[in-house]
């Protein structure tokens, strides 16, 4: 059997977001804020976000020393007032990534209350919906998520509920560096400031990106020759392959990021990353090359509706249409020489032939075809399934969760590839899609090897 694990990368294999201007700090807070659990109240007298009910903080002031357009965008964001409530962080609360009391509804993590209590995603509009509607669509959905990345990405700020836990990120920068003398973490005495703490970079360029656990997966990988484009050390005695299941990896974003995975992944691969220097991956004594080193193994999603023919892989790019009015004519009049592949089969088969010449592809999604749709499952990361295909799929994201009383969003689009039908989550979730939890991947260098070797029941490696 022949799998391909798919990586969403933000918060799942790298721990910045360059596509929504934030930076390691404002991921680590966001982190913090999806697992540390409080108690929420619904009240008449607004909506405090601190940890004391009786006080209802003004919008936190923007540091005179980091004036950006998103900044004054969630300023202005903040200025809305949200629903009724309160979020009162547990007493003695432990950081964890599962609820201390998971049958109790007022009981949730403070990612959860405010993107479900305070700026939850309005309603869908479908019908009939033009390219201006959709447009708009995507307007009131960015101005929804600057609301919610103002009070997440501060979350341990002074006068901010989780500032107590302020020193938590200290730690879990510290399980992502590299070296202890290649950061310098010092106090903010600007009580106004918009972080607690800097990193001070004297080469931002060189910093690395791929979180440990992702890189010590693809080392296991490699060590017992799972990945697709190895030989086998030996055959069994019929002759046959004896692994059973052997791998290929696949990155998803909505981003711009890929050039700088693709970087980050080549260093590592040719031993120039400072924890792997003995590593390569290069395809050298016998290693897998994981490396990318031209567009054949990159490709870009286009989507602008819910079935088969309305789903599109340009090969061999990443740029996507300037809007979406623009749509797939852009690459006709921009790019005549690229393949453009359109419907469901015939995307699964170009997948599957890329993934049979290289170990390691990267795909971007189409982001404006899901914000235009407030986030729904069903215009997302596409992920095709089915019985009898060639290889199967499992997708690691951040974002995909079994919450039938309101999930915040499912970005991966599970779709059968005998119906053409969304998979539903509780038939997807840990079959197709593995919710990733960023605590864990921080702090568990064995996060992702232990869910491969559970998932693909390889105890004869584990």
């Amino acid at each position: 059997m022949h799998v391909v694990l798919h990586f969403d990368v933000n918060k799942t294999v790298v721990m910045d977001d360059a596509a929504g201007s934030k930076d390691f700090i404002d991921i680590l807070n966001e982190v913090l804020a999806e697992s540390c659990w409080g108690r929420v109240a619904l009240n008449g007298r607004g909506a405090p976000t601190s940890a004391d009910p009786a006080t209802d903080p003004a919008p936190p002031a923007s540091s005179p020393k980091r004036k950006s357009s998103r900044t004054e965008s969630m300023a202005k964001a903040a200025e809305v007032a949200p629903v009724a409530s309160t979020w009162t962080i547990l007493a003695d609360c432990e950081i964890q990534s599962e609820s201390p009391e998971p049958d109790n509804p007022a009981v949730m993590n403070y990612s959860d209350y405010v993107h479900k209590i305070l700026y939850p995603m309005s309603e869908i509009r479908k019908d009939d919906a033009s390219p201006q509607d959709f447009e708009a669509q995507l307007a009131d959905t960015k101005a929804t998520k600057l609301k919610r990345a103002e009070l997440i990405t501060r979350f341990t700020q002074r006068g901010q509920p989780g500032h107590a836990l302020a020193s938590k990120i200290e730690e879990l920068d510290a399980a992502l560096t590299a070296s202890a003398s290649s950061s310098s973490l010092s106090p903010e005495s600007d009580a106004t400031a918009p972080r607690r703490i800097t990193r001070k970079r004297a080469h931002e360029p060189e910093r690395y990106v791929l979180v440990p656990a992702f890189l010590d997966l693809l080392v296991f990988l490699d060590k017992h020759r799972l990945f697709h484009s190895q030989a086998p050390a030996e055959l069994d005695a019929g002759g046959n392959d004896p692994r059973g299941t052997t791998f290929s990896i696949a990155f998803r974003t909505f981003g711009d990021d890929i050039q700088r995975i693709i970087q980050d992944l080549n260093r590592f691969c040719e031993g120039r990353h400072p924890m792997y220097p003995q590593v390569r991956l290069d395809g050298s004594n016998g290693s897998a090359d994981l490396r990318i080193l031209n567009n054949d193994a990159v490709g870009c999603f286009y989507r602008c509706g819910p079935s088969s023919d309305d789903s599109y892989l340009i090969q061999g790019t990443i740029e996507k249409p300037p809007r979406m009015a623009a749509g797939i004519q852009h690459y006709a009049d921009n790019h005549p020489g690229l393949p453009v592949i359109q419907g469901f089969a015939a995307i699964h088969a170009a997948i599957g032939a890329l993934v049979c010449t290289h170990s390691c592809i990267a795909l971007r999604d189409y982001f404006e075809w899901w914000s235009a749709n407030r986030e729904s499952i069903s215009s997302g990361k596409l992920l095709l399934v089915g019985d009898d295909l060639p290889f199967e799929s499992m997708f690691f994201d951040d974002n995909f969760r079994d919450d039938e009383k309101g999930h915040i969003k499912n970005i991966v689009d599970v779709r059968d590839m005998a119906t053409e039908e969304a998979v539903h989550v509780s038939e997807s979730i840990n079959r197709h899609v593995f919710t990733v939890k960023p605590f864990g991947v921080i702090t568990d260098r064995r996060y992702f090897i232990r869910r491969v070797c559970q998932r693909f029941d390889l105890t004869n490696v584990a």
